[in-house]
């Protein structure tokens, strides 16, 4: 089985979406959190094949220790960072992707990292297959 986690705070459309995921591909083992809480847990105590992150988790982001201003815009990509300084963390090395329904345009380091991990960088929304390649072209990344 190929883990992966995916972190994401919104509605039924990505549980519909894991769903039809795990439906179209059996080998896919996803964890959905819901929530940077739920998740540090999750990252700290299982290793993963690959992560993908929504970019902005409408959550409590102090878990994550001290943040710049842009920290609630950008919250999936600082949990990723507070993983890769986390030494209770199994998933430092893990490959990412970055999940986003915001526009490129909205704010400047959400462009900076659409150009850095360029096709990574999923724009909303996503359809299934192209979910599944994603997933699997990280897992072969590794």
């Amino acid at each position: 089985m190929k883990k992966t986690v995916f972190i994401a705070d919104e509605d039924i459309s990505i549980d519909s979406l894991v769903r039809v995921v795990q439906r179209m591909d059996k080998s896919l083992d996803i964890t959905l959190c819901s929530s940077i809480e739920s998740a540090i847990p999750i990252l700290r105590s299982r290793r993963f094949d690959a992560l993908v992150f929504d970019l902005w988790l409408q959550a409590d982001t102090s878990a994550l220790g001290s943040l710049p201003d842009d920290s609630s815009i950008l919250s999936g990509y600082y949990l990723y960072k507070f993983m890769q300084k986390d030494d209770a963390c199994q998933n430092k090395n893990t490959p990412y992707a970055i999940l986003t329904g915001l526009s490129i345009s909205e704010h400047p380091k959400i462009l900076d990292l659409s150009k850095q991990l360029n096709r990574f960088f999923i724009q909303k929304p996503v359809r299934p297959r192209q979910f599944i390649d994603i997933i699997n072209e990280l897992i072969t990344k590794r």
